[in-house]
């Protein structure tokens, strides 16, 4: 490997890991949120509490923040069992992989990589949608700024192409980001045009029903880059098989994370 190879590896390493701290700095009051309802519900000692959302996420291959999420989000168990009579589902393919998954972090990755190839692109960006906040939570990334991740962590209902795509349910694409209304004369316009952006595009991952799992963004340094017909067709694709896949994961693999919180919690009494 080359000095500039192995320099540029490592600049995208270092930034990786910020982000990966900067993440964790922001998940640590939902939490404790977290911690504190489940102290309260169970009676545990706090390093009980946490070993218990620890061992579970670990176990089935989750962010504690994820973990936390949900069990702020669900309703509070009314039996012992916390989610009796679930009907579980084969783990979804995904054409992107060869074979089953069922890691998040993995899954997610390759469909990044997958849009980022569909759309001639090195540059992109994908969120995850809060269930309990609403926001659109960035998960991963390629090859932006320092400062667009940081201004972007965390969107809510703003001037930006993906809370648009988000509130109309369906795909923006924004040629020229100078002059487009979502853009122009905003904060996060001059962010998105100072990492040298000019077109972007936001399609969100749908599922049939209309629930909105994610949103995939690509992001392009030319203006008048818009989609193709083909592309178009791919991309919507990638995007429902991952939303589907992304609701397996949630009505299986993250209510199994939390049945067994509920379970050992129970045990721990």
């Amino acid at each position: 490997m080359s000095l500039a190879n192995q320099i540029s590896d490592d600049a995208a390493r270092l930034r990786r890991e910020l982000f990966d701290l900067k993440a964790a700095l922001r998940s640590r009051p939902l939490i404790a949120r977290a911690l504190g309802l489940l102290q309260g519900r169970y009676d545990l000692a706090d390093d009980m509490a946490f070993t218990l959302m620890r061992d579970s996420a670990q176990r089935h291959n989750l962010k504690l923040s994820t973990l936390a999420s949900a069990l702020l989000a669900a309703k509070p168990p009314a039996s012992r069992d916390w989610f009796p009579g679930r009907i579980r589902r084969l783990t979804p393919k995904v054409s992107y992989l060869s074979e089953r998954q069922t890691n998040r972090t993995a899954v997610l990755s390759a469909f990044l990589n997958a849009v980022l190839a569909t759309m001639d692109s090195d540059v992109g960006d994908l969120q995850l949608l809060d269930p309990l906040t609403g926001a659109l939570q960035l998960e991963q990334h390629r090859g932006l700024s320092v400062e667009f991740v940081d201004f972007f962590a965390t969107v809510t209902d703003g001037d930006t192409a993906c809370s648009a795509a988000l509130r109309r349910r369906r795909r923006v694409v924004v040629t020229d980001v100078a002059k487009d209304p979502i853009f122009a004369g905003t904060t996060s316009g001059e962010v998105v045009l100072d990492a040298g952006v000019h077109s972007v595009q936001s399609t969100p991952l749908v599922l049939p029903g209309g629930r909105c799992m994610a949103m995939v963004s690509t992001h392009y340094a030319r203006k008048g880059r818009a989609l193709t017909g083909a592309e178009g067709v791919q991309l919507d694709k990638l995007a429902l098989e991952t939303a589907l896949w992304l609701d397996w994961h949630q009505r299986t693999v993250v209510l199994d994370a939390l049945e067994r919180v509920h379970q050992e919690a129970l045990r721990s009494r």
